[in-house]
């Protein structure tokens, strides 16, 4: 099953059961659908979900780039040296999404405890360099905000 980030953000409500793992390789409860991606299984909840990060906590999104002068091979080696599946995201961080986005590479979205941000910055510059250019940007759930305002103009969303 395919989710788009449009139904993933708003919150509606697309299967029943379904959580994010604190890791990808951990194992997760009934009710997901698997993409497989490379290293492992990519788990997508079907379950509603909260993309709001609560108190004490961020969302971080974090794009991870293939380096242009470096072919997939080239990438999967050293990510694979680095051990980089082992070390990103460091364990407890919760992946709320990952997607691979075409022509560009990775785009993981983190719900990160404000304590431990220094350790999601560790992790990527310890076992991501060198296969990707990484940006992170802080991320916030915009849907109820849009919801809202699309509500007081009259238009249904």
């Amino acid at each position: 099953m395919f989710l788009s980030l449009a139904s993933y953000c708003s919150g509606e409500s697309i299967g029943s059961g379904g959580v994010v793992a604190k890791r990808r390789d951990e194992c997760f409860s009934s009710g997901h659908a698997s993409i497989p991606c490379g290293y492992q299984s990519i788990h997508y909840p079907t379950g509603e979900i909260s993309m709001s990060a609560g108190e004490g906590e961020i969302l971080l999104t974090v794009f991870l780039k293939h380096q242009k002068d470096k072919n997939l091979s080239e990438i999967n080696e050293k990510l694979e040296n680095s051990e980089f599946w082992k070390q990103f995201p460091p364990q407890g961080i919760e992946v709320v999404n990952w997607y691979v986005m075409m022509g560009i590479g990775q785009v993981a979205i983190l719900r990160v405890p404000g304590h431990r941000l220094r350790e999601v910055n560790l992790a990527i510059e310890k076992s991501a360099w060198g296969a990707f250019d990484t940006e992170f940007y802080p991320t916030y759930d915009f849907m109820p905000v849009l919801k809202d305002i699309k509500a007081r103009h009259g238009i249904d969303m």
